[in-house]
């Protein structure tokens, strides 16, 4: 992005002069974030994906988490908001959406400093929005159908067609086990982050906030808890800490989470992962982020074969909670 740009948006915004360059900075997948100092302030810049923004309920999507952030922020949680100018939080300069927040010196986690305090912290945070507002409904959500043979025939990365070629077979079986668990889901609907993984929570000693907040939508509580509690264990790295799932999905439920007998249907219904490998692979067909699609495409095969194979030792702990 150049410099000019930011040059506007600090203009535009009066947000002062730039007294540095702009910084890159790591860690989005799907967006683009900087970190730019002027002489008032420093801020965070969030340039929103512009293939994202293009889709038909993109905007509505984005005003709907918007609406949900400032319900969070009025109940007091540990988040970080977009800053509002001219009435509105989201803004757009030469036809590029983008976010302002005030600059938070946090840092998110790594899987190996995540302690047994740390997953207590979350999931009790994760309680308390789920708390906010309860509604009865179904969980609705379209089943995810998957033509295989058509990325085996559009991928030109060899590597990445050999690792889809060989996994075909389990992932199609393992996708139709998720669209049958869809209608078994409790029909309740809370306020979810539906991000909020380690990446998304900057620590700064014993305190935290909560970042990237434009996916905040209803959703059920019990497939966000499992998830995110798998996620801080470690089961994304492929070497999941048992102790820490347990004291996740323990501290979630001595702070007012919901329980269900059965989880396993929970377990099945993780179409997430399925999601976010066609995004990717649909990334890698049209030249997107190509490194970053291959790195994730390779990433998401992985965990999806490795959730398959922690399934028995997973409901076993939920069992004696």
């Amino acid at each position: 992005m150049e410099i000019s740009f930011f040059e506007k948006i600090v203009k535009i915004l009066n947000l002062g002069q730039l007294t540095s360059s702009p910084q890159k900075l790591t860690g989005g997948l799907t967006h683009q974030m900087y970190a730019i100092t002027t002489d008032k302030n420093k801020y965070a810049i969030k340039i929103l994906n512009p293939e994202i923004m293009k889709r038909p309920t993109a905007m509505s999507n984005f005003k709907r988490a918007q609406q949900l952030e400032l319900i969070l922020q009025e109940h007091g949680l540990p988040i970080i908001p977009a800053l509002i100018f001219n009435q509105k939080k989201m803004q757009k300069i030469d036809d590029i959406y983008f976010y302002v927040y005030d600059y938070y010196q946090g840092k998110s986690l790594k899987q190996e400093q995540i302690n047994k305090v740390h997953c207590q912290k979350i999931s009790s945070l994760l309680a308390k929005i789920h708390q906010i507002e309860i509604k009865k409904q179904r969980y609705l959500k379209e089943p995810v159908n998957i033509d295989w043979n058509y990325y085996l025939r559009k991928i030109e990365h060899q590597e990445i067609y050999d690792l889809l070629e060989k996994n075909v077979l389990l992932l199609d079986e393992l996708l139709k086990k998720a669209n049958q668990a869809i209608d078994k889901i409790p029909p309740v609907l809370t306020i979810c982050h539906r991000d909020m993984d380690s990446k998304n929570v900057l620590w700064l000693d014993d305190e935290c906030r909560i970042i990237d907040l434009e996916c905040l939508d209803y959703d059920s509580p019990f497939l966000e808890v499992y998830e995110l509690a798998l996620s801080y264990s470690g089961y994304q790295e492929g070497k999941i800490d048992y102790e820490l799932f347990k004291a996740f999905m323990l501290s979630y439920f001595e702070n007012g989470g919901f329980k269900i007998l059965n989880w396993q249907d929970i377990h099945d219904c993780n179409l997430g992962m399925f999601e976010w490998l066609v995004f990717n692979l649909n990334r890698l067909i049209t030249n997107d982020d190509v490194d970053i699609a291959i790195q994730q495409v390779i990433l998401t095969i992985k965990q999806i074969r490795y959730y398959n194979e922690i399934k028995d030792k997973l409901m076993e702990i939920i069992k004696e909670i």
